[in-house]
Order: C-alpha cells, then structure tokens, then sequence
C-alpha cells in the first residue's frame, strides 16, 4: 500500500527503477529476519542497544552536573524538552562531530556506503549521504521555532472545532495500523502517535510512547517504535531547506519544491520497515 502511495505521487514514474527497489525490499526483509529471528542477530541488537543507552547516560551524567534536578524528569520540575531532550542532541553531535574528525565515523560509512552502492546499484555519492545520514541525522539542527509556531498558530485555528493537527493526522494514519498487523483497538494510537511525530517531531512522539509501552505486547511495542523512527516531520521542512541552501544557495527554489515529498518519503520508510517487521514477527 505504502509502495503504490509512493508510486501516486512520483513525478517521474518511468525513471522508477524496479530492479533498485526489489533488491531493497529483499534485503529489508532478510536483514529483519537475521535480527528478529537469527540467534546471533537476537543477540546484537540488545548489546547495540546497551551500548547506544551507554554513551547516552555520559550525555545525561553531564546534563546533571551542569543543571541539576532541571535533567531529571523525577524530580519536581518534570520533563523539559530544552534540557533533556534537545541537551543530548547537543551532546550527540558534538560526539558524532569528534569521531568524524579523528576519522573513525568517515571510515565506518566510507564502506558501508560502498556495500550499500553495490547492492542498489546507486553511485557513491548517493550512497555515501544516505549512509552517513543514518548518523549525522539532517544537519545536525534542532527543531525551529517558526514551524513550532505555524503548528501552535494552524491547531489555535482547529481549537474552535476542538481538533488539533495531530487528531486530524492521527485519523489519516489510522489505516496504515491495519497494514503494520496490528490490534484493531490499537490502530488508532499507532494513527495518534504518527500524527504526533509528523506534526511535532519525533521526540515527542516516543515520549509519548515511553509512557505506554510497558503495557504492550513485546511484538506491538516494537512495531510502534520502528514506526515512530526518523526525521520525517514538518519542523525538517524548515530544517532541510535552511540547513542545505546554506551548500547551495541558488538551488533552494528546487529544494524547497522537493522538501514536501522528500518528508512523504521518510514517512513511507518507516512504515515500510515496521510493517516488514510486522509481517517477520507473525512468522
């Protein structure tokens, strides 16, 4: 369904290559397989995962030292974004930053770049962003205040009929929760928690999530989480335009015209990927 989506909208759907995006689907499916059912795969995933909260609690640890109880969300001030979540990015890039510049990030994706040329069949520069985007994210920028703004501005205007923009878009994802094989009682929060992360950001999304997830099912809970990941949203808009005519000023007319579907383009990547491991687990 996400695919056919996908193929709608294309303005240029004979340069669509086939082959490309069966070898894709292919080797999303196998790799879901080796890390959801494969012995070895099973037990990667949670020392990866171990190691990744790791560094994260260095990132806390320091937060801590320099604003006390405000990087706490238990202490009486509760959670605040500004501190907590937005501090770590800080932390993040400033670590991802310092392992480019000693060489050992450009090393890493210098070659996975290459695997995944070979297999896509995709030139290395292609390759090479895609890659490196799955660590350095898009420019390394927080969210901007003018989206936040629109959002606050365009939910003030639904307020009168007791909506907001995440409820419209939470009815507008809910289908695509029967498709992630999920619990008919449970499309409606994937619908919800969807609409959050495009409306907001994905932050936020899997705050919301964290307050829920102990409730779930392992299965579901792991569908939610793939679902809600990356940087499809409206504040990467505003992030990937600013951040990239900054390379190429006389291009953001182009990018600007692009940035739209490029973000529908997030979105069906992370359906696809919760909905292959949806239809993995099933197994």
């Amino acid at each position: 369904m996400v695919l056919a989506i996908m193929y709608l909208i294309s303005w240029k759907k004979k340069n669509i290559s086939v082959k490309m995006l069966v070898k894709a689907v292919i080797a999303q499916f196998l790799n879901a397989v080796i890390l959801v059912k494969v012995p070895a795969g099973r037990y990667v995933v949670p020392k990866v995962s171990d190691a990744v909260t790791s560094v994260i609690n260095c990132g806390q640890d320091g937060l801590s030292f320099v604003f006390g109880s405000l990087a706490d969300s238990t202490a009486a001030a509760g959670s605040v974004f500004a501190i907590q979540v937005l501090g770590n990015i800080v932390f993040l890039s400033a670590l991802v930053s310092f392992l480019y510049y000693i060489g050992i990030l450009g090393f890493v994706v210098k070659w996975i770049g290459k695997a995944v040329g070979k297999l896509m069949g995709t030139s290395e520069v292609e390759s090479f962003v895609a890659v490196a985007n799955m660590f350095l994210g898009q420019t390394d920028s927080p969210m901007p205040v003018a989206m936040v703004a629109l959002v606050a501005a365009v939910n003030k205007l639904l307020g009168v009929c007791g909506i907001s923009l995440q409820q419209v878009f939470s009815y507008v994802f809910a289908p695509f929760g029967f498709f992630l094989g999920l619990d008919p009682s449970e499309i409606l929060l994937e619908g919800n928690l969807l609409g959050s992360k495009l409306v907001l950001n994905e932050f936020v999304a899997f705050q919301q999530l964290g307050g829920m997830i102990s409730s779930m099912d392992y299965r579901t809970g792991m569908i939610f989480a793939i679902s809600l990941c990356g940087f499809a949203n409206f504040s990467s808009l505003g992030i990937c335009v600013s951040g990239i005519a900054v390379l190429c000023p006389e291009k953001k007319s182009t990018l600007a015209r692009l940035v739209f579907k490029a973000m529908l383009g997030g979105v069906a990547v992370s359906l696809i990927s919760a909905m292959t491991v949806g239809l993995v687990t099933l197994c």
